[in-house]
């Protein structure tokens, strides 16, 4: 949905608007600092709590998407700081790879693993 709606875009947007406007947008550094600040919090919250979720079902399919789900959550919660050496790193090319698809594939990955295997697991009852 974030991708298809691009919210972080104007999200971001609208901020340097107001940061413009307002007279601030030269001394933004510290606010971004604390943005960041922010959504690792958030996402460790996330992490942390999904991690306790997942250890209460002794179910693989549950884990792995569970997993999955925190992978790219947090992969979100990256993008949307969105700030120029966040996305010069994501932007990088390791070999034939950029480090956008090594963040983001393996979790959406995890997750058609859970799909596949409580389907497969379903037919076999």
């Amino acid at each position: 949905m974030n991708k298809q709606l691009d919210l972080q875009s104007l999200a971001v947007q609208i901020i340097r608007d107001m940061a413009i406007s307002d007279g601030w947008y030269d001394k933004r550094a510290p606010i971004q600092k604390g943005a960041m600040l922010v959504m690792a919090i958030i996402g460790a919250i996330f992490a942390a709590f999904g991690v306790i979720l997942a250890s209460k079902f002794r179910n693989k399919q549950v884990t792995y998407a569970a997993i999955g789900t925190i992978g790219l959550v947090l992969f979100v919660l990256v993008r949307a700081t969105s700030f120029h050496h966040v996305d010069r790193m994501i932007g990088m090319n390791l070999g034939e790879f950029k480090m956008n698809w090594i963040l983001e594939i393996p979790p959406i990955l995890l997750i058609a693993l859970s799909a596949f295997l409580t389907v497969r697991g379903r037919h076999q009852l």
